[in-house]
């Protein structure tokens, strides 16, 4: 049998010195001065706490014996998600999900007048310009990534403390849902068409290969799966989260025959734009579920 044929729309992929002087001085000391002029030598008085010398070294001293703050911990809320399908219609995009730094256990805490700043990692390194409380994954920059935070508390009259949150855990790179079931070519091509914001199974071709067929218009949601890398996690709502374990591209408009031997029990499917130079292929990715 044939492969269901790609809705051939195109569209323009959206996928951001100083210079110092020498001083000379010319010193006498009083002492000296007095011997010259026959006068008797006086000492000169002590220090006292009380003189503006004096002030400073107290307050020096009492900036050296700052607190220290006591416990805390800085965790990561929600889930990691970089790519999610939100919307219907020609042009659907993926949207990352938001994460929020919540710090807990800290002495004094922050009805006291604590303050806080913040930054996240992907992996080891600085994300660039996340600094708030929170961050909102992109893709494809954190598929599959492990995002941390450090937020700094800081007041006066103590010394910062830095606290470092756990890794979360990797992040999936896309998630989408079904949205139907199709038993023939023809009603599963018009439901690819309709854009309706997820996956079809096709359950025709799914019989044929023996896989469950899920294909997507490129132009409904469909372009991030040709971002998708061997290793790389995809969330399916209702069947769960799989792994990518192999992927191909094939010809439009050819057969089932083109895809078998390709690993895994899940295909996704989508066609690559119609104005790239992969423009007559169409993308087949592997999923098996994922540990």
């Amino acid at each position: 049998m044939q492969w269901p044929g790609c809705f051939e729309l195109l569209a323009v992929t959206a996928v951001k010195k100083h210079k110092h002087k020498r001083l000379g001085c010319l010193c006498l000391s009083l002492t000296t001065a007095l011997l010259l002029s026959g006068a008797p030598a006086t000492a000169a008085p002590s220090p006292s706490l009380d003189s503006a010398s004096g002030d400073k070294v107290a307050n020096a001293t009492q900036g050296a014996t700052k607190k220290a703050f006591k416990g805390g911990k800085v965790q990561v809320l929600g889930t990691t998600q970089a790519c999610k399908i939100v919307g219907t219609g020609l042009g659907t995009q993926c949207s990352g999900s938001t994460l929020t730094a919540k710090v807990t256990g800290l002495t004094p805490g922050a009805e006291t007048g604590v303050t806080f700043t913040y930054q996240w990692y992907r992996g080891d390194k600085k994300i660039p310009d996340a600094t708030a409380k929170t961050y909102k994954l992109t893709y494809p920059a954190d598929a599959n990534a492990k995002i941390s935070v450090q937020a700094i508390a800081k007041k006066t009259g103590y010394n910062d403390a830095k606290l470092k949150s756990e890794p979360t855990a990797p992040a999936v790179a896309f998630s989408t849902k079904i949205v139907a079931t199709t038993t023939d070519h023809e009603s599963g091509q018009d439901s690819i068409n309709a854009c309706r914001g997820g996956l079809t199974h096709m359950k025709n071709v799914t019989n044929t290969l023996g896989q469950m067929y899920l294909p997507i218009e490129n132009l409904c949601g469909g372009l991030p799966i040709l971002m998708l890398q061997v290793g790389y996690l995809v969330l399916i709502e209702g069947l769960g989260t799989f792994r990518v374990v192999d992927s191909r591209d094939v010809n439009k408009g050819g057969t089932t025959q083109e895809v078998r031997g390709l690993k895994g029990t899940h295909i996704l499917q989508t066609c690559y734009p119609s104005n790239s130079s992969k423009g007559n292929k169409m993308l087949v990715v592997g999923l098996e579920k994922a540990a």
